[in-house]
Parts: C-alpha cells; sequence; structure tokens
C-alpha cells in the first residue's frame, strides 16, 4: 500500500511530481541515494507557508488534501504539503513510503503539535524522514504516530 497513489498522496504517471522525481533520482544507484535526492529536492524546493499553517491551526481549512502537483506550482507548503511530494516522488520510483500524521513536540512552542512526516522503507528498515523539520522548522525528532497513509 505504500508504493500507490492515494488521495493523500496523490500522483500520476503524467503528474509533474512523477518528471521531477525521474529527473531527480537519475543517475542514483540505491533506494537511499534516492531518498536523500528527493528530501534535498523537497527542501530545496519548498518554502514553509506560515499563513497556510496559521489557516489549518484556526480551522479555516478544515478538509483540506494535498496534491503534489499543485504543492509544486504553489512552491510553498505546511508540513502536510512536505510529507504528500515527498511520498508522490519516492512512491513513483517504487520505494515504499508512508505519509504519518501524528504529534511532534515543538520547541518554539513548549508543546505537542499536529504534525505530518514520513517513513521511508530501504535497506531493509523504515526510516523516519521529516522534510519540514529539516528545512529548519521548529520540530523536535520526538514523535507520536496517529495514522500511518
Amino acid at each position: 500500500p505504500y508504493l500507490y497513489p492515494t488521495y493523500l498522496v496523490n500522483f500520476s504517471a503524467s503528474s509533474l511530481a512523477v518528471n521531477n522525481a525521474s529527473q531527480v533520482c537519475a543517475g542514483c544507484t540505491t533506494d537511499e541515494q534516492k531518498v536523500l535526492a528527493v528530501k534535498k529536492y523537497v527542501i530545496d524546493t519548498l518554502q514553509y507557508d506560515k499563513s497556510k499553517a496559521s489557516d489549518v491551526r484556526a480551522g479555516n481549512l478544515k478538509f483540506y488534501t494535498p496534491n503534489a502537483d499543485s504543492i509544486l506550482a504553489a512552491g510553498r507548503g505546511i508540513c502536510y504539503d512536505y510529507a504528500a511530494l515527498f511520498a508522490a516522488m519516492l512512491r513513483c520510483q517504487g520505494i515504499p513510503v508512508r505519509l504519518v500524521k501524528g504529534y511532534a513536540y515543538s520547541t518554539s512552542e513548549g508543546t505537542m503539535v499536529y504534525h505530518a512526516w514520513n517513513e521511508a522503507y530501504y535497506n531493509g528498515a523504515w526510516h523516519i524522514v521529516d522534510c519540514t523539520f529539516e528545512d529548519g522548522g521548529a520540530l523536535s525528532s520526538s514523535y507520536n504516530v496517529e495514522t500511518y497513509n
């Protein structure tokens, strides 16, 4: 289930995310190299959208679901967008990726906050990958899983 498009990890063979994943992963010979290349691409491509995050916290985006191509077009996003794009780009490369929703400790807020991140399967194990955190987000590496998608 972690290789296919879903309503949260939305992509198709003709999507820009698939095309970009092919370019980003060209020359990579291992799954780990692909994961690292896509992580770098997502971090370098997206800017954290504080306004969107505020809208989510205020309850203004109750039924929001990410779309990989829309995220790329905007060049901005929240943790949910970072995680969805990362998952889409690696799933189309044949690498199992979970989009995980749950809680992470925010060092800036001093409390647990609702968050989205990924787990990617390579080298025989699942590895946490949090592009938002690595892009300068003020979250710790402490996670409590609520759902896998």
